[in-house]
């Protein structure tokens, strides 16, 4: 099968998957859809490259503070094989702010070189 993305997974690490998708959201103080559901999800990156905190959770309507905190400017976040979740992951930030995540989902064959 032939290799058609590849992205970094940090620790001079590479990983490539069959097929991938990345967007970029803008995350307001309301629950924001980051990255909907994905049974073939093998990989989702996901780094604020905004200027204000978020936080991220698979609940539908999270809370600002409670769950994953990305700081702004690189806080990054990555589910690969030792934390694979499926699930539907949304973002908010506090009152009145916004940020801006950038993503990077792969699905298909993972293969990690070093």
């Amino acid at each position: 099968m032939p290799i058609i993305n590849v992205g970094s997974s940090g620790n001079n690490r590479r990983l490539e998957t069959i097929t991938s998708n990345s967007a970029v959201v803008n995350v307001a103080a309301a629950s924001t859809l980051v990255r909907a559901a994905n049974n073939d999800r093998t990989v989702l990156y996901v780094t604020n490259i905004g200027n204000n905190w978020v936080t991220i959770d698979h609940k539908t309507n999270p809370t600002y503070g409670e769950g994953i905190m990305l700081s702004p400017n690189g806080g990054a976040y990555a589910i690969e094989s030792g934390n694979l979740d499926k699930r539907v992951l949304h973002g908010i930030c506090a009152a009145g702010l916004t940020t801006t995540l950038a993503v990077y989902e792969g699905t298909g064959e993972e293969v990690i070189q070093t």
